[in-house]
């Protein structure tokens, strides 16, 4: 994308959305909440019983640097699940290139952790990547705590129901 750039079609201009009031979703322990700024902050945070991720935290501020802070994190799971999925037949595409597995006997992640917090940057990209549902860009501090993609997308309509109400 940077090599090729970003041409605006004429007629395309959407104006960013300002978020007026805390808007939020919540389902067991997750969380995706956002408050009023003038930017577009994104924070994730995740916490898994697995001592190899563990607790993590990540902010990432406006749009510059996406590709170098946020787009190369992999998704990941844990041996567990990657285990059952082989064991029928299933997640054949994935190796170290675009996964990480963690709990995986003999192995350790951290020697190809692209980020020490790779698991948590990977969540924010899930959720950046969710919010451009929107279909417009959208100006607000957006935190995510143990979310995925359902969460994110139910939060996505709410916040489309406040937009249709502020139209």
């Amino acid at each position: 994308m940077e090599k090729a750039g970003i041409v605006n079609q004429e007629g395309s201009e959407v104006e960013d959305y300002y978020v007026e009031e805390p808007i939020f979703v919540a389902e067991g322990e997750g969380l995706v909440l956002a408050m009023p700024d003038s930017q577009y902050n994104l924070e994730g945070a995740v916490s898994y019983a697995s001592k190899q991720v563990g607790s993590q935290r990540f902010r990432y501020c406006g749009y510059d640097n996406f590709v170098t802070h946020v787009a190369p994190a992999r998704t990941f799971g844990f041996w567990s699940e990657v285990k059952t999925l082989l064991e029928n037949g299933l997640g054949q595409g994935g190796d170290l290139s675009n996964a990480l597995i963690y709990d995986r006997p003999g192995f350790d992640p951290k020697s190809s952790q692209r980020f020490v917090n790779e698991p948590v940057r990977h969540k924010v990209l899930d959720l950046a990547g969710d919010l451009c549902l929107l279909g417009r860009p959208l100006r607000a501090f957006v935190l995510a705590v143990r979310a995925g993609h359902k969460l994110h997308v139910e939060f996505v309509r709410k916040v489309a129901e406040e937009m249709r109400k502020n139209a």
